[in-house]
């Protein structure tokens, strides 16, 4: 039982994103549907994955666009209140970016699995927001599985 405590203890301080990470991962493995299996793991790179902040970089350009879009003559509040959304957002970096960042970081991840994260972060867009049906999802979901299986190890301190 002390062995089982000693080994609780060293993980009480779980980084949220990874855990997220791997509850994702997890249940991805209960699924029966491709497609479902294929977004959950997706999710959970994006999960791991920690969006820079542009806002120094760009301030002035958000700043810049934030007056056009006030000075545009849109008579749909719900329009303008959706691009100044989106204009508020591009301070921060994007989810694809951030992913691929991360994974460059990793010796254990080769540019063939970079590749590969970036085809299924494509196959879930066009899944969710145009309704695509993609091949070959059981191979992907397959080798994502197999990529995060990897990547925890690097993520528990020892």
């Amino acid at each position: 039982m002390e062995r089982f405590d000693t080994a609780f203890k060293r993980f009480q301080k779980v980084p949220y994103r990874l855990l997220l990470s791997m509850e994702l991962c997890a249940s991805s493995r209960l699924e029966s549907n491709t497609r479902s299996r294929l977004l959950l793991l997706v999710s959970a790179f994006e999960a791991l994955a920690e969006q820079r902040d542009f806002s120094k970089q760009l301030g002035g350009l958000i700043a810049n666009l934030q007056d056009v879009l006030s000075e545009a003559e849109l008579a749909d509040e719900a329009l303008r209140a959706s691009l100044k959304g989106q204009i508020d957002r591009m301070a921060r970096e994007s989810v694809r970016r951030a992913i691929r960042r991360m994974l460059g970081r990793h010796s254990l991840i080769s540019e063939a699995d970079a590749a590969t994260v970036e085809k299924a972060y494509g196959a879930r867009s066009d899944i969710l927001h145009d309704g695509k049906r993609v091949p070959e999802l059981d191979a992907m979901a397959n080798e994502l599985d197999n990529m995060l299986m990897r990547l925890y190890p690097t993520y528990i301190p020892a």
